[in-house]
C-alpha cells in the first residue's frame, strides 16, 4: 500500500531494453534501500514496480532496478523517461509508519 506522498527523487542511470520490456535502474539516497528485499514494491512516478536488484554505488548513494513490462510502459509515463531523468520514489507503507498528508473521504450519491 502506498500513501501517494513522494519520499524522494531518483536519477535514472540505466534503461536496458529486453524482450518487450525494459530494465530500469535508478540511483537514490542509501536510506531508501534500508530493509528493502527483492520482490518489494516501490512506486516510481506513482507506478508500483517490483525491485529485482539493489545495492550500493557509494557510501550515500544506492540503486534499485526494476523490470517494466510492455503493458506498464503503454499505460504509464515510464516509456517517456530518459537517462538522467529525475523520477519520484515512494516505498510501500508498513504498519506503524506515519501516513502524513490529509485523510480524505469521498461520498458519491447515486
Amino acid at each position: 500500500m502506498f500513501t501517494g506522498i513522494v519520499q524522494s527523487q531518483a536519477e535514472v542511470i540505466a534503461i536496458i531494453s529486453k524482450n518487450n520490456a525494459i530494465r530500469l535502474k535508478v540511483s537514490l539516497e542509501s536510506r531508501l534501500i534500508e530493509h528493502l528485499e527483492i520482490g518489494a514494491s516501490v512506486a516510481i512516478n506513482g507506478v508500483c514496480l517490483t525491485a529485482v536488484e539493489f545495492g550500493h554505488l557509494t557510501a550515500d548513494k544506492s540503486y534499485i532496478s526494476f523490470d517494466v513490462i510492455d503493458e506498464t510502459l503503454r499505460v504509464s509515463n515510464l516509456a517517456d523517461i530518459a537517462l538522467g531523468t529525475q523520477v519520484n520514489v515512494e516505498r510501500s507503507l508498513k504498519i506503524g509508519d506515519e501516513i502524513g498528508g490529509h485523510m480524505l473521504l469521498s461520498l458519491i450519491h447515486i
